[in-house]
């Protein structure tokens, strides 16, 4: 089997089901298994429609305070228990997700001899809205353990580089956050106008994934509370700030709040827009980095971009010609904003359908799969 390890409930980890679907080489009957950790509204054992089979481990001391002393506690038994499960099973290769997975995995491959790839999701000792010390402990957690993995990939160039740096280790294979162009949506869609009310005419500007802190939401929402402001605003997903749209979409008409849909809908919902708004701010490296998934969504679904100036993001922008770049300050934005024209949306969807034709999880799944079998020779 292939075994892959995530240190959370495995619900929406867009990245993680798309690397399921990756076997090694030829091999597409090899059987792939997830273990993940349960929470409230989950099962804890499931086989998913594409046939991964999905264990969460219900901790008996989940309901202990999150505490910073008390968390260790829960994860050993998280730690110690996926362990005892699989050690002598037949482990054809190990995936560990994040830092939290990384020991997990290091110990899996001593006891099972199997090869392990380390993926960090994002530049995983700098992330956004922990406190320091959480973040040194991260940055702690993957100097001891790193150099015991056989590979690391990541999802940008620049994270790539800084891990080669920081560690002293290979540079890691940069395998992207890309959706499949197979799950690109049919006919154009016009729910989001029908389901809100939003005229023909009206330029339709999207926000869509966590509503959270360092994602521009807070800007996006004054931006188009601004009575000068013409164009709509939909906000679609669920998190900390819902409630600041909600209340922004009461005052404002153009301003519309989308509860968050099923996975399977997303691009669906996305399409009916004009515009996409990835406006990461730049909180912590890890951001100043990242190549969100809710980019290439856009692109994928013909959408031009509107991001702020984050290296990797302004590559792929630049690239194909697929959006704006927009300066940081909030009046800026709203000027830049304003003055996108029919002229300028038009070239804008041009590019973002040659973006969408290049940009494609096959790719990366090829990337990963070369991983994977360089892996596997090694250990043999």
């Amino acid at each position: 089997m292939i075994l892959h390890i995530t240190p959370n409930a495995f619900r929406h980890s867009s990245r993680i089901l798309k690397e399921c679907t990756v076997a090694l080489g030829r091999d597409r009957n090899v059987p792939i298994h997830v273990v993940a950790l349960w929470e409230p509204g989950v099962e804890p054992e499931e086989v998913t429609g594409t046939g991964v089979t999905v264990w969460r481990v219900a901790l008996k001391t989940r309901n202990l305070p999150k505490h910073l002393l008390i968390q260790p506690i829960k994860y050993v038994e998280w730690l110690c228990r996926i362990v005892s499960r699989f050690r002598r099973e037949s482990i054809t290769l190990i995936h560990a997700h994040n830092v939290a997975g990384l020991p997990v995995g290091v110990i899996l491959k001593w006891l099972t001899r199997a090869p392990l790839v380390y993926d960090a999701h994002e530049l995983e000792s700098e992330r956004n809205g922990l406190s320091r010390l959480r973040n040194r402990l991260s940055g702690l957690t993957e100097r001891i353990w790193i150099r015991a993995a056989d590979a690391t990939i990541t999802v940008s160039g620049s994270i790539a580089d800084w891990y080669q740096e920081a560690y002293g280790i290979d540079r890691p294979a940069v395998v992207r956050n890309i959706p499949a162009r197979a799950g690109a949506p049919g006919p154009e869609s016009r729910i989001l106008r029908e389901t809100h009310g939003i005229p023909d005419d009206a330029v339709l500007f999207i926000y869509q994934g966590a509503l959270s802190s360092g994602r521009g939401i807070e800007q996006i929402v004054e931006i188009f509370s601004d009575e000068r402001i013409r164009n709509h605003l939909v906000v679609m997903g669920y998190g900390a700030l819902e409630q600041k749209v909600v209340e922004a979409a009461n005052l404002c008409p153009n301003i519309h709040f989308q509860p968050a849909v099923a996975p399977q809908e997303v691009l669906h919902y996305t399409s009916s827009a004009d515009i996409g708004l990835c406006l990461i701010e730049n909180t912590c490296l890890s951001y100043y980095y990242s190549l969100p998934n809710k980019l290439f969504e856009y692109l994928l679904c013909g959408l031009p971009v509107v991001v702020n100036d984050l290296p990797e993001q302004r590559k792929i922008v630049e690239a194909f010609n697929c959006g704006w770049i927009v300066p940081s300050s909030l009046d800026a934005k709203k000027t830049a904003i304003t003055a996108i024209d029919a002229g300028a949306l038009a070239t804008g969807k041009r590019g973002a359908e040659r973006a969408a034709a290049e940009l494609d999880w096959v790719n990366e799944a090829a990337r990963l799969t070369d991983v994977y079998l360089d892996v596997s020779a090694k250990k043999r």
